[in-house]
């Protein structure tokens, strides 16, 4: 008498891990995309509230708008902009902003 050995494969109900992998890549790429359409029109003050740039923003306004132009996808991106003369921190803030938004909306949050 020989020894046969059978391999049972259970799956869950619903979707596959393939399927689940896929479904929340586009759903990240869908916030995402929500995310870079709302920043089209924000503005530094409206994307970190947390951050107070007294007696005004504009150093930040003008990063996050370096931002949106260059089309900066992550925080780590705008050190590039740290070689140009006139990228004071407060240019960097503004433009790391937007990278954070974008990021965060990316994970989901």
């Amino acid at each position: 008498m020989g020894l046969f050995v059978c391999a049972v494969t259970l799956t869950a109900c619903g979707r596959s891990t393939g399927d689940r992998d896929a479904g929340d890549s586009a759903d990240r790429s869908a916030a995402r995309a929500q995310a870079a359409a709302w920043l089209a029109t924000a503005r530094f003050e409206d994307a970190d509230r947390t951050i107070e740039c007294e007696p005004d923003c504009r150093e930040q306004e003008r990063g996050f708008d370096y931002a949106r132009k260059g089309r900066i996808e992550q925080p780590g991106d705008c050190d590039l902009a740290r070689a140009q003369a006139h990228a004071s921190e407060d240019f960097i803030e503004g433009c790391r902003a937007y990278g954070q938004y974008l990021e965060a909306a990316g994970r989901g949050r």
